[in-house]
């Protein structure tokens, strides 16, 4: 994800005044603004004096004529692309001049092209027209979402997304570092602009993933208690079915410890059991899920989704196997205080 963020090309993102997590999940996964900034907004950020480069981008989504029920990241872009992104230098000059003064080519990032199978000087139909157009060039890969995007010119993306006249956001790079301060508030100076960091785009990352991190330990607590009751339930319900069994051999002589080690070892081998079905459900579930999830997501990260090791299953079987130790106490108490002269005498049995 810090890769992803640091190869934007950009130091400042100024983009339309809302949720900042929203705005960080367009930049980094694709999507729609609900609310745009006017496309002069370009202008005036290039006439401070701390801005080196900028481009101006409209991002959004188009049902693929490609591939059946997927979306195709669409990205308009003008040509101060080509200063801040280094993808952008490998491609001729005299390719980009033809990319910005007509409508009839398309840039595509390295993963689509190979997803598409589609190389340079290929014909793609795109956009809401149905309209026939040239790949220019296949984008090196940048490890981010750049390589799943098809760029066109900032006028074509404005046409297809009815957005005349506005632009999603405006990336830039600063002269002096030492000056962002004052470069941030300037551009803040703009109606309705807001200015987000590297940093700062990062460190809402963090904070979302801590966020979804605290959200799945309390499902996982809640699970864990969950299986508890359930461990202690299904251990009293066998105890008092064979409470007889349990009078009885009290009666020959088992101690309190003989029928204690009894009810651990038959709890033990519950948990044993569900060790073994959870981990071999689990390499047969997780695959298909991440293929699910894969087919209804299109602009999710490529590789997979869960990471197992041997230390995520030695911790899973110990959790496991604590619970269900835990979980034998009372089961094991109510073995210890039966007594054989009551059962015998009719109080249990």
């Amino acid at each position: 994800m810090s890769g992803a963020i640091q190869n934007f090309g950009a130091h400042l993102i100024a983009m339309p005044k809302g949720c900042p997590y929203e705005a960080s999940s367009v930049i980094l996964q694709g999507g729609i603004l609900p609310k745009q900034l006017p496309q002069d907004t370009l202008g005036q950020i290039q006439n401070i004096s701390n801005i080196q480069h900028s481009y101006a981008m409209l991002t959004g989504m188009l049902p693929s004529l490609h591939t059946k029920g997927d979306l195709d990241r669409i990205v308009g872009v003008t040509s101060g692309i080509t200063n801040t992104k280094k993808a952008w230098n490998e491609i001729p000059s005299t390719d980009l001049e033809h990319f910005f003064s007509s409508e009839k080519y398309v840039i595509v990032g390295f993963k689509k092209a190979e997803s598409m199978k589609v190389n340079r000087g290929d014909s793609l139909i795109l956009g809401s027209t149905d309209q026939s157009f040239t790949v220019l060039a296949v984008l090196s890969s940048m490890e981010n979402q750049d390589d799943l995007t098809l760029f066109v010119p900032l006028s074509v993306a404005q046409k297809w997304f009815r957005q005349q006249g506005y632009i999603s956001s405006v990336s830039v790079t600063l002269r002096d570092l030492s000056l962002v301060e004052s470069t941030i508030t300037e551009i803040e100076s703009i109606e309705d602009v807001q200015v987000i960091t590297m940093d700062e785009l990062l460190q809402m990352v963090l904070e979302y993933i801590q966020m979804l991190q605290w959200l799945i330990v309390g499902i996982l607590l809640i699970a864990i208690f969950t299986s508890f009751i359930q461990i202690v339930n299904t251990m009293t319900i066998s105890v008092t079915d064979q409470m007889k069994e349990i009078v009885v051999l009290k009666a020959f002589g088992a101690t309190n410890y003989q029928m204690g080690v009894w009810v651990l070892l038959q709890s033990i081998t519950i948990g044993i059991v569900g060790i073994s079905l959870g981990v071999v459900l689990s390499y047969i579930c997780v695959p298909l899920y991440e293929y699910s999830v894969q087919s209804f997501i299109p602009m999710i990260q490529e590789g997979p989704i869960f990471l197992f090791s041997l230390y995520d299953i030695f911790m899973a079987a110990f959790i496991t196997l604590l619970v269900t130790v835990v979980a034998c106490f009372y089961p094991m108490y109510l073995t210890m205080k039966e007594s054989p002269a009551k059962a015998f005498a009719g109080k249990s049995l």
